[in-house]
């Protein structure tokens, strides 16, 4: 019996109910360590005999050894016996993951569209904060995504300015009392997901392409937060079990224009270097954050039609 299966894994599965076919974990991590049953989502072709709903995601199976459009059919949860389970052909993204999840309780809920269109409201409301007071203090930007955490993750739920506390000033690198992440994003199954903010107006890199000082210094902060989890998670354990073994990092600093990432002529290429050479998981502007919410919203939107 498969005992690491984990979510967001695609196995081929072969089963009375569902046949021989591609399908994604959905199950938590806890379900899918001590249960010998897993929840999964169908994985279908674009073939289909009806039109393709707003709950179908499309499947990216770049590496994956699947041919051809596949769709995540979000709508249907299916339970299958782990030895039906074959061989592992992909994992989706943290990101689509994230999305699944959060469209999975907005169907299971079913909310009216005036509730969805009030997400729509929030939505506009960063757009306006951005286009408006992007220079102000970073402080006006870290209220506002708490207060709509969905637009900083779909999934998991941020712990604000959380303090990790040196045992002594003596065993800080720098005599620090503390080190303080703007956001801790818990998820289910103890994985966790640090963030630092950064004013929407600073600059990711000099005139001459080289990484800012408004971008190093966040960088810094993050490498901290990952020293002090290896050297003192006892000190955090209570609070945050398993962060030590199940996290990842995320910056948000900038907006979506070449002229804040000069040297760059493509911002996601500059992105991923960048992602590279700090050690940090993710990488996004604000203008990401917008998009991926706008993206959501219309989702949601074509679903109250159905």
């Amino acid at each position: 019996m498969k005992l690491n299966i984990k979510q967001g894994e695609i196995y081929m599965v072969n089963s009375t109910s569902l046949g021989h076919r591609p399908v994604l974990i959905i199950s938590n991590n806890r379900i899918n360590k001590f249960w010998t049953k897993v929840n999964v989502i169908k994985i279908t072709s674009a073939n289909v005999r009806n039109k393709r709903l707003p709950t179908h995601f499309p499947l990216d199976s770049t590496g994956m050894r699947i041919y051809g459009n596949m769709f995540i059919q979000v709508e249907e949860i299916h339970t299958v016996e782990k030895r039906d389970l074959g061989e592992k052909i992909g994992q989706i993204s943290d990101k689509q993951l994230a999305e699944i999840i959060f469209l999975r309780k907005i169907v299971l809920d079913s909310p009216d569209r005036y509730e969805i269109e009030k997400i729509g409201e929030k939505i506009e409301a960063f757009e306006r904060l951005l286009n408006e007071h992007e220079d102000d203090n970073e402080s006006v930007f870290h209220e506002f995504l708490y207060e709509n955490s969905f637009l900083l993750d779909l999934y998991g739920k941020p712990v604000s300015k959380p303090r990790f506390k040196y045992p002594t000033i003596i065993e800080s690198p720098l005599r620090k009392a503390y080190v303080e992440p703007d956001f801790i994003i818990k998820y289910p199954n103890q994985q966790y997901k640090l963030v630092e903010l950064e004013k929407p107006s600073k600059k990711v890199t000099t005139k001459r392409g080289y990484s800012s000082s408004e971008f190093t210094q966040p960088a810094f902060q993050i490498a901290e937060w990952n020293v002090f989890i290896a050297e003192h998670y006892e000190q955090i354990k209570a609070d945050f079990p398993g962060i030590n073994v199940n996290k990842k990092t995320m910056l948000v600093i900038s907006r979506n224009r070449l002229k804040n990432f000069y040297g760059y002529s493509d911002i996601v290429e500059a992105k991923k270097i960048l992602t590279a050479g700090y050690n940090i998981d993710e990488i996004l502007t604000y203008d990401d954050l917008l998009d991926r919410a706008k993206e959501v919203y219309s989702r949601l939107l074509e679903i109250t039609k159905i």
